[in-house]
C-alpha cells in the first residue's frame, strides 16, 4: 500500500467505523489490518488509530466485533510508536470509563499493552497501566464468580509471566486502594504461599483501612474482594490487627462500620468462639442505637458470630449479656424505647443461627424460649 493511499483507507474506516453489520466487520478484518502491516502506516498515523479504537468501546458489544478490534491491536502493539500512543490513550481514557462492559474491554486492551512491556525498563508506563487496570477491575467488581475469572484471565497469565508486575499492581491498589486490584491479586496469589506472605500484611492493611474503616456506608462489593484473605486469617491476625479495628471503626462511624463488620464476620474463616464475648460488648452498644441501620447491622453482626461459634458456652455467654440488657440489669440501664426492644429481642433470635446438637444446644434452646415467653407475657 503506498502513502497517498493511507489517506482513503483511514477515510473509508470513518465512514463505516460504527456502522453495524459486515462493513465493520470487514474494516477491521481487511483493511485496516491490511495498513497497520505495511511499513511506515503505524508511525504515520498511530494517533489517529488509537483514538478509532477507543471511540468504538461504548458501541461495539458483539463479540465478533470486540475481537476484530482486539486481533488488530495485537498487530499494532508490535510497532513501538503506536505501542506508546495507544498506552498514553488508554492512561487518559481511564477516568471515563463507564459501565461494566468498557471496563471489560479496557482491561483486555491494557493487559495487550502491558504484554508489550519489560519491568524495570518501562516501570513508569507499568504503574500508569495498573492504574487503567484498577479502575477497569473495580468496573467488573459485580461480575459473577464465573465471568470474573474469565476477565481477569489475561491479568493473571501476565502476573504469572511478568515478575515485578505483581508488585507493581500491589503498590498501586494500596495507593488507590481498589477493591478489584486487591481481588485479582488475592486470587492469583491463592495456592502460591510465597506470594500471598509476601503481600499479606499489605492487603490486611489495605482491608483495615479501606473496608472497615471507610466513611459512610460501605460500597457494595467491597468487603467480598478480600474474602480469599479473610478465609485465611489466623486467630492472631483476627485478635491483634482485625479486631482492634474493627472495634475502633465501630464506635467512630457506626454507619459504616457494623455492616462491614457483618460482612467480614460472613467471610471469616476462623471459628469466632474465642473472640465472640470481646465484639458482642461492643455491638450491644449498637443493638441500642438511634437509627435503625445500625441496629439491623448489629443484629446481623450478632448472627454472625452464633454461626462462627462452635462453641455453646461462648453463645450462652452473649444470650445472657441480651438477658441482662432486656431485664434491666445492665449497665447501659434500663431499655428506654420499643425500637431498642424489638432490636435485641431480634438479637436473641439471631443467636439461634449456631451451629451444633446435643444436650447443652438443647438446653440453651429451651432456656432461650421460656425467658422470650416470661418476657413477652410481662411486657
Amino acid at each position: 500500500m503506498a502513502e497517498p493511499e493511507w489517506s482513503s483507507v483511514l477515510m473509508e474506516a470513518e465512514k463505516h467505523l460504527m456502522t453495524a453489520g459486515k462493513m465493520r466487520l470487514l474494516l477491521w478484518r481487511t483493511s485496516l489490518t491490511a495498513a497497520v502491516t505495511t511499513p511506515g502506516f503505524l508511525d504515520a498515523n498511530a494517533g489517529e488509530l488509537s483514538s478509532m479504537a477507543l471511540r468504538t468501546l461504548p458501541v461495539y458489544s458483539d463479540a465478533d466485533s470486540r475481537r476484530g478490534v482486539a486481533r488488530l491491536l495485537r498487530l499494532a502493539l508490535a510497532n513501538d510508536t503506536f505501542l506508546k500512543t495507544f498506552a498514553g490513550a488508554l492512561v487518559r481514557k481511564e477516568a471515563g470509563v463507564v459501565g461494566r462492559h468498557e471496563a471489560a474491554v479496557m482491561l483486555r486492551w491494557t493487559c495487550l499493552v502491558l504484554s508489550r512491556l519489560e519491568l524495570p525498563g518501562a516501570k513508569k508506563a507499568v504503574d500508569r497501566l495498573a492504574k487503567v487496570a484498577a479502575t477497569c477491575l473495580d468496573g467488573i467488581l459485580g461480575s459473577g464468580a464465573r465471568r470474573w475469572r474469565l476477565l481477569t484471565s489475561h491479568l493473571a497469565r501476565l502476573l504469572a509471566a511478568k515478575p515485578g508486575l505483581f508488585d507493581a499492581c500491589l503498590a498501586v491498589a494500596k495507593a488507590g486502594g481498589q477493591p478489584g486490584m486487591a481481588r485479582a491479586l488475592l486470587d492469583f496469589a491463592a495456592g502460591k504461599p510465597d506470594v500471598m506472605e509476601g503481600a499479606r500484611a499489605d492487603l490486611l492493611a489495605m482491608y483495615c483501612d479501606r473496608v472497615l474503616g471507610v466513611k459512610g456506608p460501605p460500597r457494595p462489593g467491597d468487603s467480598g474482594a478480600y474474602r480469599g484473605l479473610l478465609q485465611t486469617l489466623s486467630h492472631e491476625e483476627f485478635k491483634s490487627t482485625v479486631l482492634p479495628t474493627a472495634t475502633r471503626c465501630m464506635r467512630r462511624n457506626p454507619e459504616g462500620a457494623v455492616p462491614a463488620v457483618a460482612a467480614l464476620l460472613a467471610d471469616v474463616g476462623l471459628d469466632m468462639s474465642r473472640h465472640a464475648g470481646e465484639l458482642m460488648d461492643v455491638v450491644m452498644q449498637f443493638l441500642r442505637h438511634t437509627k435503625e441501620a445500625v441496629r439491623r447491622g448489629a443484629v446481623e453482626v450478632a448472627r454472625a458470630l452464633a454461626r462462627g461459634a462452635s462453641d455453646v458456652d461462648a453463645v450462652e455467654g452473649m444470650m445472657r449479656a441480651l438477658r441482662e440488657v432486656l431485664e434491666g440489669r445492665a449497665e447501659g440501664g434500663k431499655v428506654k424505647n420499643t425500637a431498642e426492644r424489638g432490636a435485641l429481642v431480634a438479637a436473641v433470635a439471631a443467636l439461634c443461627a449456631a451451629p451444633g446438637k446435643g444436650k447443652g444446644v438443647a438446653f440453651l434452646a429451651e432456656e432461650t424460649v421460656d425467658f422470650v415467653c416470661r418476657y413477652y407475657e410481662g411486657e
